[in-house]
């Protein structure tokens, strides 16, 4: 058994602000606690990012219409935070603390997440399984990823972009985790990871570090005004691919073909670098 301390958030976020006022005024019901992490989490927010947050909700909840209608009325909140916003929330279910998903949420990512309801500091119980597979989620993102690029004009759009990118800034930590077979924080990980690639290996993930950190908002009060109808899911696929703009030259380096060969040949590194593990082609 593990116990995790958590702080509560004491920052002052409009998006933070008006998601606790929807949980506090009609959903306080459905949660042990909900929590936001990443960059929202530590105050360390830039024109990129998006919205991270977690949810544990009561068993009873799961896969009820009051939760459905949570998740609905939040997204919209979310989406008019960040319309290229490309994940929902992160969800662990009550009965998972006993068998605490790992892999999926490491533990030690509560160090840098504040609660955001209740409006106070907790505890949590966990227990975990001893042997976690952390490869697993690697090559999920890694054929996620060699999905996308090996479609033909993709990312051909800022959600397309955007999307691909928080991907790409995933694969150090990922990667640490199954070399490690322990959990990192993000924010640490591409120092932990870097020395194991080449240069050209490694551009990749310098060239969005640094569209992350240039980033512009480029997005038209019609964009905004339609991303709150994106919880319907026909609207979103449409959304997604037509009514988003399209991706400037000047910070397209997703057409540079290198940029594909290079990504690729950091894939072969991770492979070589990591036993037992083999990405399919």
């Amino acid at each position: 058994m593990i116990k995790i301390n958590c702080v509560k958030y004491e920052y002052d976020h409009y998006i933070v602000k008006s998601i606790q006022k929807l949980i506090i005024d009609k959903y306080y019901n459905l949660f042990l606690a909900v929590f936001v992490h990443g960059s929202i989490g530590v105050d360390e927010l830039i024109n990129y990012s998006d919205f991270d947050g977690l949810l544990i909700v009561k068993d009873k909840y799961k896969d009820t219409k009051f939760f459905k209608s949570f998740l609905n009325e939040s997204l919209h909140l979310i989406y008019k935070f960040d319309p290229l916003q490309h994940h929902g929330w992160f969800i662990i279910y009550e009965k998972q603390l006993q068998n605490y998903p790992q892999s999926y949420f490491p533990y030690q990512l509560f160090d840098y997440s504040k609660v955001i309801y209740p409006l106070k500091s907790i505890s949590l119980s966990i227990t975990i399984e001893n042997d976690v597979d952390f490869k697993k989620p690697l090559l999920q993102l890694i054929g996620s990823i060699k999905k996308n690029i090996s479609v033909k004009s993709y990312p051909s759009n800022l959600f397309e972009l955007k999307s691909i990118s928080s991907q790409i800034m995933l694969l150090p930590a990922f990667y640490v985790q199954a070399r490690d077979k322990n959990a990192v924080f993000k924010k640490y990980s591409f120092k932990m990871a870097k020395n194991d690639f080449s240069d050209n290996e490694w551009k990749p993930i310098k060239d969005v570090s640094d569209l992350r950190l240039n980033w512009v908002n480029r997005l038209n009060i019609f964009v905004y005004f339609c991303s709150v109808f994106r919880t319907n899911f026909i609207f979103n696929k449409i959304y997604k691919k037509w009514m988003t703009p399209r991706i400037p030259n000047e910070i397209n380096i997703f057409l540079d073909e290198s940029f594909n060969e290079n990504i690729n040949h950091m894939f072969k590194r991770i492979v070589s670098n990591l036993e037992g593990i083999k990405i399919n082609k």
